[in-house]
């Protein structure tokens, strides 16, 4: 009776030994299983649905790796830098260096401040300045200068010249010749703000602003407002005698005197 007693106590004891392994290695297999298991899937895919109205339809805070477009799934907002969105509405502003399209290649560079579209279309108005602008025009009386040019082909000119022209070849400007030239085109500018069109070996001619222009007093001292015609010094204008313009003479009006010499005078363009 002993023996059995003993046998049926050790048994007892093995039993509860191999329930605690079995259990211990369960729950550690469950453990790897899990483990596995977030490590491979991809991420869940949340759905938030509000019927209240606002403020308490309004999520403050919202974490994720990418946000897809529940109709169009090609459309998504991705934190990585490559969100892309049919459409666009901000209320308040956009925080990021640039805005482009990859299929257009169409860009706004806010760091650079440059821009390269197709259409731009306005509703009420376009200003172009800044409080320290670049380029080579100071501010006269406190304003700065702009002006609008159109590329144009225009041999052995430079900045600031009185251009005709040519008779040689066909759309080419050549440097003014002559006094009072009635084929005179304008003058050559030094920093459009809009220059329109852009080829090689082209310069911007001014059609309307402010420019500077190159003068000579030889015809006397060019008084503000006085009226600038085409000289006898290659690519320079001077002032106009009374009663010698005749249409399509005019270059445009001195804003700025020049007592003496050859120089360069700011001049607003107005051709006639």
């Amino acid at each position: 009776m002993s023996i059995i007693k003993q046998t049926r106590e050790n048994t007892k004891k093995v039993n509860w030994e191999y329930v605690l392994l079995f259990f211990v290695l369960v729950l550690a297999g469950l453990l790897i299983y899990s483990v596995s298991a977030i490590s491979q899937s991809p991420p869940e895919q949340i759905t938030l649905t509000t019927f209240y109205p606002f403020p308490f339809g309004e999520f403050t805070t919202l974490k994720a790796r990418v946000l897809l477009d529940y109709d169009d799934q090609a459309y998504k907002v991705d934190p990585n830098g490559t969100s892309q969105m049919r459409e666009l509405q901000i209320a308040t502003g956009i925080n990021t260096p640039m805005i482009g399209s990859t299929a257009s290649g169409y860009s706004i560079n806010f760091s650079s401040g440059g821009a390269y579209l197709n259409n731009l279309t306005v509703q009420n108005r376009i200003t172009m300045g800044a409080a320290t602008p670049g380029g080579t025009n100071p501010p006269i009386a406190g304003k700065h200068v702009y002006d609008i040019a159109e590329s144009i082909s225009a041999k052995d000119c430079q900045p600031g010249d009185t251009v005709v022209i040519s008779q040689d070849k066909d759309c080419v400007l050549a440097r003014s010749q002559i006094p009072y030239d009635t084929r005179v085109a304008g003058v050559i500018s030094e920093d459009p703000k809009l220059c329109l069109g852009q080829g090689e070996g082209e310069l911007p001619l001014a059609l309307a602003g402010i420019v500077k222009c190159k003068v000579t007093a030889e015809n006397g001292p060019i008084k503000n407002g006085d009226l600038l015609v085409t000289s006898s010094l290659a690519g320079y204008a001077m002032r106009a005698a009374a009663g010698q313009i005749k249409p399509g003479m005019l270059l445009g009006k001195a804003l700025q005197p020049h007592t003496e010499g050859k120089g360069k005078i700011f001049i607003l363009v107005n051709k006639q």
